[in-house]
């Protein structure tokens, strides 16, 4: 089905935001099979609790014609710092990552980041296990400029949270730190 619904989305340019959250069925080989089908106009794609592994998204970021600016593969337990690295490589101005619960993403991932996508406004890292205060405080500091939206639950007990709404205003004053 998904295979087929992919084929009828070919050539079209009108469609710019596709969201497949919940579909534990869609894997690498459908999007394999089918990311040449996506439509060109695509600029948000949420692949959110879906069996995506590194592998999928170097099969997005080498096929796909697109310009995504909004990814969101939140409890995509099977996505690393790596995958993440390659896409961003391609799709360097996304604005907006969603990679909450993504348990194999680590710090080294937010530091690369600000680099890989310079113009990133929004930020979901709720429930990344290895993020931690400094780690956060050091990823708002290289985003200052572009920054708008950081969604933290779940890494800081509520003192941290304090602190760091703010040391963060002093960085970046616009900052809203959610959690």
């Amino acid at each position: 089905m998904v295979i087929s619904l992919f084929q009828n989305w070919k050539g079209n340019k009108t469609i710019e935001r596709i969201d497949f959250t919940d579909c534990i069925r869609l894997t690498g080989r459908m999007i394999e099979n089918s990311v040449n089908n996506l439509p060109v106009s695509l600029t948000s794609l949420k692949l959110s609790k879906c069996s995506l592994t590194d592998d999928s998204l170097k099969i997005l970021s080498t096929n796909f014609p697109g310009n995504l600016v909004e990814l969101e593969i939140e409890s995509c337990v099977d996505v690393s710092d790596s995958g993440l690295i390659d896409f961003c490589k391609r799709f360097s101005k996304i604005k907006v990552l969603n990679i909450n619960n993504c348990e194999k993403v680590t710090k080294d991932f937010l530091f690369a980041l600000p680099q890989l996508c310079p113009s990133i406004q929004k930020c979901h890292v709720r429930l990344c296990a290895d993020f931690r205060f400094d780690d956060l405080m050091e990823f708002i500091k290289k985003t200052s400029k572009t920054l708008e939206v950081l969604w933290i639950a779940g890494l800081l007990s509520h003192q941290e949270v304090q602190l760091l709404i703010n040391e963060s205003k002093l960085v970046n004053p616009r900052l809203q730190l959610r959690w």
